[in-house]
């Protein structure tokens, strides 16, 4: 997800989180479920590579703990 905080239409912050949603049952909401949930990635929004690149590199080091 991303989180863009502007002033005067000037952007003053930009973060990028790594989130997963939780089943009330327990585990993980596959990515492709929450996609159909909330339509289409518009093509202007697609992942940056550096993004995708950073997300595996998170993924790898919590399978190493």
């Amino acid at each position: 997800m991303e989180q863009v905080f502007r002033r005067d239409g000037e952007v003053v912050a930009d973060a990028v989180v790594r989130a997963r949603f939780l089943r009330r049952s327990g585990g993980s909401v596959p990515m492709e479920e929450v996609l159909d949930l909330a339509g289409p990635v518009p093509d202007h929004r697609q992942l940056p590579e550096w993004v995708a690149q950073w997300n595996e590199g998170s993924s790898r080091h919590g399978r190493e703990l």
